[in-house]
C-alpha cells in the first residue's frame, strides 16, 4: 500500500505515503481501517463489545435535598423558592450585616447583586416581602449554597494547584405571619418535624451571640447529635422594618453537609418490640425561674434513673400566682422496667428525683 513501517520496543511508526497523505490517512484509526480492508472485514470475528453495567455512585447529600424538599413542601405545607447568590451591600446593610469579608463580583449582573451570598435569609426575607400583601400566614423554604473567601477542596482547573472558594449547600426556612404569639414555636415544630421524619435526634441550646438583625430573646442553636448545625432566630423589629417586612418572620439556617455527614451515621430504624410490662406515668409540675430551658430539666429527669425511660412537657405556665420572674414547667415522666414496678418503688424514685431538681435548678413542686 505504499506506507513504511519500522517497528521500535513493540511500536509501529508508519510513514503515509504522500498520495494518501491528504487527509486521507491521519489518526491511528485509519491504519487500523486500512489493515481490515485488505484482510477482509468478512474474516474479522464479529464480537459484541464488552460495556460495564455499573451503578452510579450514591451522592448521599443529594438525596437528603430530594427527601428534604418532599417533606417541607408536601408534609409542612411550604413553598420552595430559587433566589439569585448575589446579594447587594445596601441589602445587607438594612440587616446590620458586615459585608467587608463578602466574595466581591468581577461584572455584576446589577447594582443590588455586587457580592456572593453568606446566608439564604437575606434573599429569603425579600421572598417574604414580595409575597407579604398576598398572604395572611406562609412559609417558604430554599436549598442553596452559600461561598466565603476560604480555600475550598475544589480546583480552579486541571492546569492549576489553585482552589476555588469555599462553599456549602445549606437548608432555609422562613415563616411568615401577621400574628407573632406562637410563630416561634410553629417555626421549630416545622424542624421537630422534618428531622424526626430523618430519624435524627434534635436539641435546641442557647447561644449568647446573636446576629445583629435577631431579637436577642429568640434566638437558638440547633444541634443534632451533639453537633451544632444551624440557628433559628425570630428577626427583630428594626431590621424587619429597615427591609419592608410588615410581618412577624422567624427564619431557620442548617447545614446539609453537615445533616447529611450525620445522616450517614444515624443507621435505619428498626422494629422494636413492645415492652411486656405495663409503664408506670406521673405528672409533675415544677416551679422555676424563667430563664432555665425546658430542654434542661428534660435531660436531668432522663439522666436521673434507668427507670425512667420518657419525659414528655405538657403544659407551661406564668401568672401572678407564681410570683415574678418564675413559670411552671409540667411532664409526663414515663417509669418502666422488664418487671412490673411498685408505686412505692417509684415513690422512692421520685423523692430523690425531686431532691436532685431542687439542688440543681431550685426547682419547687407546684402545689395548686
Amino acid at each position: 500500500l505504499g506506507f513504511e513501517v519500522k517497528k521500535a520496543k513493540g511500536e509501529l511508526t508508519v510513514t503515509v505515503p504522500s498520495w494518501r497523505a491528504t487527509k486521507d490517512v491521519s489518526i491511528r484509526e485509519d491504519l487500523v481501517e486500512e489493515v481490515a480492508r485488505i484482510y477482509g472485514y468478512n474474516n474479522i470475528q464479529t464480537v459484541m463489545p464488552q460495556v460495564a453495567m455499573l451503578p452510579p455512585e450514591r451522592n448521599e447529600e443529594r438525596e437528603l435535598e430530594h427527601q428534604v424538599r418532599e417533606l417541607l413542601a408536601f408534609g409542612a405545607n411550604l413553598y420552595e423558592v430559587y433566589n439569585y447568590s448575589f446579594v447587594g451591600e445596601d441589602q445587607l446593610k438594612k440587616l446590620f450585616i458586615d459585608s467587608s469579608s463578602h466574595l466581591r463580583l468581577v461584572n455584576p449582573m446589577a447594582s443590588h447583586q455586587t457580592m456572593m451570598r453568606q446566608s439564604l435569609l437575606p434573599n429569603l426575607l425579600d421572598s417574604v416581602k414580595v409575597n407579604q400583601s398576598r398572604f395572611k400566614d406562609y412559609g417558604l423554604f430554599e436549598i442553596g449554597s452559600v461561598y466565603f473567601d476560604l480555600p475550598s477542596e475544589l480546583l480552579k482547573d486541571n492546569r492549576s494547584k489553585d482552589s476555588l472558594p469555599y462553599q456549602e449547600k445549606r437548608l432555609g426556612i422562613v415563616l411568615a405571619s401577621d400574628q407573632s404569639a406562637d410563630i416561634f414555636r410553629r417555626a421549630k415544630g416545622v424542624l421537630e418535624y422534618l428531622l424526626k421524619n430523618l430519624n435524627l435526634p434534635l436539641a435546641w441550646q442557647p447561644n449568647e451571640v446573636v446576629p445583629n438583625w435577631s431579637d436577642k430573646s429568640s434566638f437558638a442553636d440547633i444541634v443534632v447529635s451533639g453537633k451544632v448545625v444551624g440557628n433559628i432566630s425570630q428577626v427583630d423589629a428594626k431590621a424587619a422594618k429597615g427591609v419592608g417586612l410588615k410581618k412577624s418572620v422567624v427564619a431557620i439556617e442548617v447545614s446539609l453537609r453537615h445533616l447529611a455527614a450525620l445522616a450517614r451515621k444515624r443507621g435505619h430504624a428498626m422494629y422494636q418490640e413492645y415492652e411486656k410490662f405495663p409503664p408506670l406515668v406521673r405528672d409533675l409540675a415544677f416551679v422555676i425561674n424563667q430563664k432555665i430551658l425546658y430542654s434542661e430539666i428534660r435531660q436531668e429527669v432522663l439522666k436521673f434513673s434507668p427507670l425512667i425511660k420518657e419525659v414528655e412537657l405538657f403544659d407551661v405556665y406564668e401568672g401572678d400566682k407564681l410570683g415574678a420572674g418564675k413559670k411552671s414547667l409540667a411532664f409526663h415522666v414515663v417509669y418502666q422496667a422488664d418487671r412490673t414496678l411498685t408505686g412505692d418503688e417509684v415513690d422512692g424514685v421520685q423523692a430523690k428525683l425531686l431532691e436532685r431538681l431542687a439542688e440543681r435548678f431550685d426547682a419547687k413542686l407546684r402545689d395548686f
